[in-house]
């Protein structure tokens, strides 16, 4: 990872200092952003602790919002966004064609099951599909689908 995000409770003291712990034993190479959440609740001084932090300290509260769009904006400068980032995407061009096949196959695979109720022709489709997606994910084989399945999931005799 090139940024970790360590997110812990104020209202856990305990949790604060194996925080400062974590962030020391990260790799030099990894920079690391404390999240301290709760702060609504908060029973220890964040702002003190965080201030004896050598890395950025960001408070929020998930049930009152506060925080949050600080958090966002952090997100999108340690991503490299930009404040006015529109929203686009920066792609390979390979990947934007993988996009646009994987797309098709699928609009082409929910048309044949709505309109002819062909689910093995849908099934054809979304293989193509995920063969698409593979030009960007990396080889998932139908084999290796099957292993997950048969290996996760308890199926009965």
């Amino acid at each position: 990872a090139d940024h970790a995000l360590l997110l812990v409770d104020a209202t856990d003291a305990a949790l604060l200092e194996q925080a400062r712990r974590l962030s020391d034993m990260l790799p030099d190479n990894v920079e690391a952003t404390l999240v301290v959440n709760k702060v609504d609740l908060a029973r220890v001084d964040v702002t003190s602790f965080a201030e004896s932090l050598s890395i950025p300290v960001l408070q929020i509260s998930a049930i009152t919002g506060d925080g949050l769009p600080d958090l966002r904006d952090h997100l999108r400068s340690i991503a490299g966004l930009s404040q006015d980032h529109d929203g686009a995407f920066s792609a390979r061009r390979r990947h934007v064609v993988a996009l646009t096949e994987a797309r098709d196959a699928f609009e082409r695979g929910v048309s044949q099951l709505l309109d002819h109720r062909a689910g093995e022709l849908m099934a054809e489709e979304l293989r193509l599909c995920q063969e698409s997606l593979t030009a960007i994910t990396g080889a998932f084989t139908s084999d290796d689908l099957l292993g997950k399945i048969f290996g996760e999931f308890c199926i009965g005799k």
